[in-house]
């Protein structure tokens, strides 16, 4: 996982450039869990989250290993006091590694394939997290395969109707084409989510295109929202990380029996993004 003082360093330079940068996200398995606890002691304050996938190989045949999301924020304890909590929430869904994916991402020499591989994990009990992190913003966290299943947790997730869902990926290109593009798409249509799927470069490299189709590795997010569409965001060759700029649209949402909110519901908006380095 990255190094404690690499992500401090680049929170500094972001600040510079932007202002204050009011959380962090890491894609799935973007380290182990003891890394993230050491980041989050860092990082994490009274206007700053963390969230990032965490995962561990398993230690035995009869073990499984881990896939989660973690989201560390700072919650009012009374007026006076605030206190760090952490969320945990697991993975709904394992990942199966069909033919066409261990040739798109070249590792056939690591995994036959003619074999069906599954991903290790428990499917223990399922929970969702719903943080509310601004008066006008709710946002969740899917990781995955978990952003294109209905079920169990998507019938919750829709009757929530959280402002903003956070995808983390393991996967390739975020393309508008691509599935995760599509089901963002879903999310923004109903409940009227905006939606960022943020995959690892790492894997969005060894992603291999198809013959003929120009390589756009470098996609490695996607933005999409209900009031100004997609955009891609690309990491360039040279960054290190990528800035998110939201801004809030309020419009007026209505009640089955037409009842309206007085233009309360406020919808995240993609403002801008910028490329950040430390080289």
């Amino acid at each position: 996982g990255p190094s404690v003082a690499f992500v401090k360093h680049l929170i500094i330079e972001a600040e510079k450039r932007v202002g204050t940068i009011n959380g962090v996200v890491f894609p799935e398995l973007a380290m182990s869990e003891r890394e993230y606890n050491k980041l989050s002691r860092s990082i994490v304050k009274q206007d700053r989250f963390l969230i990032s996938g965490v995962g561990e190989r398993a230690r035995s045949k009869s073990s499984c290993g881990q896939n989660e999301a973690l989201l560390d924020v700072v919650v009012p304890l009374t007026r006076q006091s605030m206190i760090k909590t952490q969320f945990r929430q697991k993975k709904h869904h394992r990942w199966k590694l069909t033919k066409s994916q261990i040739m798109q991402y070249g590792i056939g020499s690591n995994l036959h394939p003619e074999a069906n591989w599954w991903e290790h994990i428990s499917l223990a009990a399922r929970s969702l997290a719903f943080l509310n992190v601004r008066p006008w913003l709710t946002l969740a966290v899917l990781i995955c395969e978990d952003l294109a299943r209905p079920d169990p947790v998507g019938d919750m997730l829709r009757s929530v109707g959280p402002n903003l869902v956070i995808a983390l990926l393991s996967d390739g290109p975020q393309l508008i084409g691509r599935w995760p593009g599509r089901y963002a798409g879903a999310l923004a249509d109903d409940p009227g989510s905006s939606v960022l799927t943020l995959t690892s470069a790492g894997m969005s490299h060894l992603s291999r295109p198809q013959d003929g189709v120009k390589d756009r590795a470098g996609v490695v997010a996607l933005w999409r929202d209900p009031k100004t569409g997609a955009q891609e965001l690309t990491l360039n060759e040279n960054a290190d990380g990528l800035v998110v700029n939201l801004t809030v649209e309020y419009d007026e949402e209505w009640t089955a029996d037409g009842r309206g909110d007085g233009r309360s519901s406020g919808y995240a908006i993609l403002a801008g993004y910028h490329q950040i380095s430390l080289k």
